[in-house]
């Protein structure tokens, strides 16, 4: 792993090519009837506060790096997957190849809200690249940590794409985070094992050539 590769960072979309794949995905669409939540919480709104407040994130460490459930409650709830979408089968189809990818991708799906709570992902071995599309006045935001200084950062929802770069290398090179929106909003993951790959497609995102 490079030294100073920043566990978490936000990159400018500056690629023509790139930005043309993200026009076309959302204008196929994401947010259809199949892809909303089927919800079977009684109180989503304090679950969904309880899993991401700051506060709680030492609740969720004592339980370990995969965030396991906290008081019996749940800690995500997102339905299907984006993938399963027109929007999302075109976004990976495109983007794949284009960035050089030779992982299976993640995705999740908010619709028409939803959060996943404070976990880190330790064990998974790769680095990340998350698109992340919401809608028109989105209300939601992505909270993490800094491993290093133990801030606690929050970054507001904007309407959109929104692109971001994880380590999840191990439980050092790693940080916890979480999320929450009461506005539809998806996620689409690349994931890269090797490191120079990853380099590549991060650069090529913010080229403007």
């Amino acid at each position: 792993m490079k030294v100073d590769e920043p566990y978490y960072s936000e990159l400018d979309i500056k690629n023509p090519v790139v930005i043309d794949i993200l026009n076309k995905s959302a204008e196929l669409g994401f947010f259809t009837v199949e892809s909303e939540i089927k919800y079977d919480s009684v109180d989503w709104e304090k679950e969904s506060d309880d899993h991401t407040a700051i506060e709680n994130l030492s609740s969720f460490k004592d339980r370990g790096p995969n965030g396991k459930e906290l008081d019996g409650k749940i800690k995500y709830k997102r339905n299907c997957f984006a993938d399963t979408t027109p929007g999302g089968a075109y976004f990976f189809e495109k983007m794949l190849p284009l960035l050089k990818c030779p992982s299976t991708p993640k995705s999740s799906m908010y619709n028409p809200k939803g959060h996943l709570g404070w976990h880190k992902d330790a064990d998974y071995g790769v680095y990340v690249i998350m698109f992340s599309f919401c809608v028109d006045n989105p209300n939601g935001f992505f909270r993490w940590e800094d491993a290093k200084t133990g801030e606690i950062h929050t970054t507001t929802d904007k309407p959109g794409w929104f692109c971001k770069t994880m380590v999840s290398l191990d439980d050092t090179h790693s940080e916890w985070h979480a999320c929450k929106t009461t506005t539809p909003k998806c996620s689409l993951v690349i994931i890269y094992p090797n490191y120079n790959d990853f380099l590549f497609g991060k650069n090529f995102i913010q080229s403007d050539k």
